[in-house]
């Protein structure tokens, strides 16, 4: 079972989850994000391309278009997942303030009930 707060770490724990079953939120929830995604799927297509058409290429020119490709692609997936990083740090921020916005205004009915 979840821990049921809003953690950066449970938002990302949920999104993972629901990822695996099929359900891709960062269309939904996170459109800059999803724009990394597709350049990593085509960094990926470009990969199988590459792969499939080896024997095209001297073996130091395949190497070196694979290592730049990798490299892309390394620097894409670190680069979303640092702006993913910061959109769950975003929510649970907001998360935040909407609990203490709800602690503040419970507290102020309870004030003025006892009054």
């Amino acid at each position: 079972m979840l821990d049921q707060s809003f953690s950066t770490e449970n938002l990302r724990r949920i999104f993972d989850l629901e990822n695996r079953t099929g359900n891709y939120l960062e269309g939904r929830f996170f459109p800059h994000i999803e724009k990394i995604t597709q350049r990593i799927k085509d960094k990926k297509r470009d990969l199988r391309k590459l792969n499939a058409e080896r024997g095209k290429y001297a073996p130091d020119v395949f190497q070196a278009k694979r290592a730049a490709l990798y490299d892309k692609l390394n620097s894409l997936k670190e680069k979303k997942e640092k702006q993913f990083g910061k959109a769950l740090e975003g929510l649970n921020m907001l998360a935040r303030r909407v609990r203490q916005r709800k602690a503040a205004i419970l507290a102020a009915s309870e004030k003025e009930e006892s009054v």
